[in-house]
């Protein structure tokens, strides 16, 4: 599994299982296949791809677009809109915006 600790500014393809423990200042795709957990904090938006799954434990600071599967723990501030994905908001998590 791929750790990001640091603070990295750019848009980000995740292709490989990725642990993002730092801050992320920009888009994040996760392709098919692939896990992602956050612990730390992604500023931009996260779209994730069919077959891919994204648990946050920390915090998305955009519009999450799923087509795959998403566990909320810790915080979204924008909007989750579910295509064809599964998506559970977890008790103690917060969503600022709408889930459509």
């Amino acid at each position: 599994m791929k750790i990001l600790k640091d603070k990295v500014e750019c848009d980000l393809t995740i292709d490989t299982d990725t642990k993002i423990s730092g801050l992320v200042s920009g888009n994040v795709q996760v392709i098919e296949g692939t896990e992602l957990f956050v612990s730390g904090l992604i500023s931009g938006n996260l779209t994730i791809s069919q077959n891919a799954y994204v648990k946050v434990n920390g915090m998305v600071s955009g519009d999450v677009n799923n087509n795959g599967e998403i566990d909320v723990y810790g915080m979204v501030t924008g909007n989750i809109t579910n295509f064809d994905g599964i998506v559970t908001i977890h008790k103690d998590a917060m969503v600022n915006g709408k889930k459509y």
